[in-house]
């Protein structure tokens, strides 16, 4: 399907580029749409320690592993 078919290419561009921010942000949101939460929050964790001078980007990544976090029942073991 095309999320799968996203999450390789995205795949494909980290392995060329480990640092690059759009592929990092998009392999997040392709594992997420795919409830691959484990795997999904790995890489939204690296969108906050890439985007270091992107406030509202560490801000989103932030809420969706909030959103994952409840989703998953995980969310009070993680603020603890």
């Amino acid at each position: 399907d095309m999320v799968n078919d996203a999450v390789s290419e995205f795949r494909e561009a980290l392995r060329l580029d480990a640092d690059n921010l759009d592929a990092t942000r998009g392999l997040a949101e392709a594992l997420e749409r795919s409830r691959r939460d484990h795997e999904a929050v790995t890489h939204w964790e690296r969108v906050i320690a890439l985007a270091s001078q992107d406030r509202a980007l560490r801000r989103e990544a932030r809420r969706r592993l909030i959103a994952i976090w409840m989703r998953t029942q995980q969310l009070r073991e993680r603020l603890a």
